[in-house]
């Protein structure tokens, strides 16, 4: 309302960025209305990519692409012909990567607040009022979510949420950081979402070193190996805020032009993220996964996976569904199997283990039926491994609760 009322000057160069403001408003509804039905009743990654390319390309319609990028030492790139297609590819990776990072009560919602409050103050050094307006607008409503979204949190994201949020500051953060009408400060957007583009990026290649499809869900990102190690879904978000904070930083201090600061503050980056890839063991997983035994052995398993799933859809009783279960044991080289469901129990036990297993029992409910699957892995397996094989498990619960629901209906 303020930008209405206030004097020529300040509405003059609100509605100077009408376009902005229309680009905004068309490409988030796209995706506020793929996020809805994918909350609802599910969509698939090849939907959501083709409506988020839509959305994005109609930014460009409206906004305009961004010509030419200006990072440090390397000076102005002009784009040319691929001032479109960057932009695009901008956009979908930063509205993919908050869906991502959206995996702990309060996290994504908090990232959000300190990089919309940090295109504020980036927008009003521009001039850009509309993007001022836009991320006030943000923030306020961020904080206001954030309140019961963190844990233990009441009200959720969801894809609709996340989706809807990581569009909308792709494009403000890119819009606050333009230099001239068609060249952008990229290191800063850039480093002010250093934290969400890091987990997407250690995404990609770890799903690629995997062999596996780089759209497919894990359980791998950085928020998950801090609740594998204790932390908590508060300290996970708190230690996603923090490293947020790192990355603004640097940010900032390169728009105001503190070189030696700035170098102070990617060192300490740099240590941190080296630190961080050391404690998780990232680079003992990107050394193994270069090793092609290993990746030929994640391509068995989700190979593995898929037949076994097809074959319980063929199975046509409760005991051939229990013996494709035993045979996944005996391919994955679990330790037990129990299987408890609709009165129906089976135990498995492999015979090649030794002792008792060293690590917890996953338990897998075989949902929509009231029945447990209850899984425990030899203590000679490798963390990452259990993970990839867990999320297989999880996988082929669904799938063996809907073929019991089958086989044993009237």
């Amino acid at each position: 309302g303020l930008v209405f009322l206030w004097p020529n000057r300040v509405s003059e160069r609100f509605f100077a960025d009408t376009h902005a403001v229309l680009a905004l408003l068309l490409g988030g509804l796209m995706i506020l209305v793929i996020g809805v039905h994918d909350d609802v009743r599910g969509a698939n990654a090849n939907a959501k990519f083709f409506v988020q390319t839509l959305a994005a390309l109609a930014v460009c319609a409206l906004m305009g692409p961004i010509r030419s990028l200006s990072f440090p030492l390397a000076g102005e790139v002009e784009l040319g012909v691929a001032a479109v297609p960057v932009t695009v590819v901008w956009i979908v990776v930063v509205t993919n990567a908050f869906n991502l990072i959206d995996g702990v009560d309060g996290l994504a919602a908090g990232v959000g607040v300190l990089v919309c409050g940090t295109s504020f103050f980036i927008a009003h050094m521009h001039g850009a009022v509309a993007m001022m307006v836009l991320c006030a607008m943000m923030t306020g409503s961020l904080v206001a979510f954030l309140r019961f979204n963190f844990y233990p949190a009441s009200i959720f994201l969801g894809d609709t949420g996340s989706l809807f949020l990581g569009f909308t500051i792709a494009v403000v953060a890119l819009r606050s950081s333009i230099k001239t009408p068609t060249t952008a400060l990229m290191f800063v957007p850039i480093c002010m979402l250093g934290y969400p583009l890091l987990d997407t990026a250690l995404a990609v290649v770890r799903r690629f070193l995997k062999g596996r499809p780089i759209f497919a869900s894990d359980r791998s990102h950085i928020h998950h190996k801090l609740l594998a190690r204790g932390l908590g879904p508060r300290g996970a978000s708190i230690v996603g805020y923090a490293l947020t904070g790192l990355f603004v930083s640097v940010a900032v201090l390169h728009l105001y032009g503190r070189h030696w600061e700035t170098a102070i503050m990617l060192g300490a980056v740099a240590v941190v993220l080296m630190l961080m890839f050391r404690y998780f063991g990232y680079w003992q997983f990107v050394s193994k996964r270069l090793n092609l035994a290993f990746r030929r052995k994640y391509r068995v398993y989700n190979l593995f996976e898929r037949i076994i799933s097809l074959k319980m859809e063929d199975a046509t009783s409760r005991e051939e569904l229990w013996q494709l279960l035993c045979q996944v044991g005996e391919e994955f080289d679990l330790h037990t199997i129990r299987l408890v469901v609709n009165g129906f129990r089976q135990s498995w036990r492999n015979p090649l283990a030794e002792g008792q297993p060293e690590r917890s029992v996953r338990e897998f409910r075989l949902s929509p039926t009231e029945g447990i699957l209850h899984v425990s892995h030899n203590a000679h397996k490798e963390e990452d491994i259990e993970l990839e094989q867990d999320l297989l498990l999880e996988k082929l619960s669904r799938n063996l609760a809907s073929n019991f629901q089958r086989v044993t209906s009237p």
